[in-house]
């Protein structure tokens, strides 16, 4: 197991286009936006949503449905390990996300959760790492995404 620890700054530099392993992640990093369906929703009225006995429109509200994407990025969550002058991003980190389009009950920023860390037993302080294609749960708790970028020159592993 390695660990990076209190006050560490670690950078391992690719050369001569040798992979070293997965780009670590850090505060700031895009995730992969997704395509949630039927996400958010939008209450609209329909002034002949029914005919009444005598034939007569009558109106009422209806709720409506849409596809949403979801887009943002991830928090960094070290306090005091830094990858590129950006926060270290550990499995328990938080992300922010933003729904487009928004309805009435969408989200203009939203909260998920890193769930899954590096496959080489790298921690940051006692906490499994986080890479370039970690898994997400999103606040859209049925849908999963990933973290799609993170640092430029630093890695986590061997490669392979």
């Amino acid at each position: 197991m390695t660990i990076i620890s209190r006050g560490a700054i670690w950078k391992i530099i690719a050369r001569g286009g040798v992979f070293l392993g997965n780009k670590i992640a850090k505060d700031g990093g895009a995730l992969t936006t997704i395509t949630a369906g039927n996400h958010t929703k939008e209450q609209k009225w329909d002034t002949c949503k029914y005919l009444d006995s005598n034939g007569n429109c009558v109106g009422g509200w209806y709720t409506e449905y849409y596809s949403t994407q979801i887009s943002g990025h991830v928090n960094g969550n070290s306090s005091n390990v830094y990858v590129e002058s950006g926060k270290a991003v550990t499995v328990g980190a938080s992300t922010t996300e933003n729904d487009s389009p928004v309805g009435d009950n969408g989200h203009t920023s939203a909260t998920g959760q890193v769930t899954e860390g590096n496959l080489s037993n790298v921690y940051v302080n006692n906490t499994l790492s986080a890479v370039v294609n970690s898994e997400v749960q999103t606040h859209a708790s049925s849908f999963k995404t990933d973290i799609k970028t993170g640092a430029t020159n630093v890695y986590v592993g061997t490669g392979g």
